[in-house]
């Protein structure tokens, strides 16, 4: 069979294939988040102190280093980010962020503590929903309903118990 590009893309073999890459990628992505970390809250949070002295937990971090602490690849990132983008506060420091990296002149925008919060949790409703469903839209219909369990408050408080709890102290925080 000969392929003409010019022809076949004209007559719509670029949808065909980018429904197949679509497919193909919610398929890896499918599988991927069976591997996604369980202890990504205990790296997020207990991280190594930063040499400066500066809470670690306020400064922002490159997006390999969130794949990382996530155990995903940077086309999952991707597309978790993308459902992300619903919540308010999320969208709001994104926005900060890319401005930040553009005054700056830094290639890509880095993510904060909060920022990776948001998409961990994200990552695991992606997790919970069992395969052979299209997840994405599922997962963002929940965002759109709970998009009050993904503020910065409640990030403070889960922050705090980590914290409390890997010092030895055990409080309770609702």
């Amino acid at each position: 069979m000969d392929i003409n590009i010019d022809t076949d893309i004209d007559n719509g073999l670029d949808t065909e294939i980018d429904t197949d890459i679509d497919y193909l990628f919610e398929t890896i992505d499918m599988d991927l988040t069976k591997l996604m970390k369980s202890q990504w809250r205990e790296q997020l949070f207990h991280q190594k102190p930063s040499q400066s002295g500066v809470n670690f937990l306020l400064l922002p971090m490159s997006k390999a280093k969130v794949t990382k602490i996530l155990g995903i690849c940077p086309r999952t990132l991707e597309r978790w980010t993308e459902v992300a983008q619903l919540v308010p506060e999320y969208r709001l420091i994104l926005l900060r962020m890319k401005a930040f990296a553009q005054e700056k002149r830094i290639r890509a925008p880095l993510m904060t503590t909060y920022q990776v919060w948001v998409v961990g949790k994200i990552g695991e409703l992606f997790s919970d929903i069992v395969q052979g469903i299209d997840k994405k839209p599922l997962v963002e219909a929940i965002i759109e309903a709970n998009k009050g369990e993904y503020t910065r408050s409640n990030f403070e408080q889960e922050q705090l118990r980590f914290t409390s709890y890997g010092l030895g102290e055990i409080h309770h925080v609702e």
